[in-house]
């Protein structure tokens, strides 16, 4: 009796036997696969590709005076499941934090000043920056304008639940 072949199942494949499911692995990865498709369609998460205009962001002030800093949220929770992204300004300021997540900054234009350590790392247009969890850090900036990535996207429900 130890080949599933010869175990009663019942019409899903549940063996009887052994209390489990007795399908193929090609089968029970196809069944997984339809399930989650299936999920995603009802559920309005599945997602393709999409163009996110600079006219539909929306920046909310995040620091200042002195300086001005400011970040509107391109991809979020709405999107996706595992990062979010967008686009933040800063001018003749100083932001501190430590951030809760990886972060890949680029350049987008002026000059941008990430101060951590003692160390001043300065971006200039085109110049991208990498920066792992738990990093104390500054944002800076003069007249700069970034691009973010953040992973995970979902980071202030994790450390909520967390807590």
């Amino acid at each position: 009796m130890d080949d599933p072949g010869c175990r009663p199942t019942r019409d899903d494949g549940y063996d009887l036997y052994s209390g489990s499911l007795a399908v193929h692995p090609t089968d029970a990865w196809r069944h997984v696969t339809n399930a989650i498709l299936t999920h995603l369609e009802k559920t309005g998460k599945f997602m393709t590709a999409k163009l996110i205009s600079s006219t539909s962001l929306n920046f909310a002030h995040r620091g200042g005076p002195p300086g001005h800093s400011e970040v509107a949220r391109a991809v979020g929770g709405e999107l996706s499941s595992t990062m979010a992204a967008g686009v933040a300004r800063f001018d003749a300021c100083s932001i501190a934090w430590t951030v809760l997540y990886d972060e890949v900054i680029y350049v987008i234009d002026g000059i941008f000043r990430l101060v951590t350590g003692g160390e001043i790392l300065e971006g200039h247009a085109g110049d991208i920056i990498w920066i792992p969890k738990g990093t104390e850090l500054k944002y800076e900036g003069e007249q700069a304008s970034i691009f973010y990535a953040v992973y995970p996207g979902n980071w202030k429900e994790l450390l909520a639940n967390a807590e």
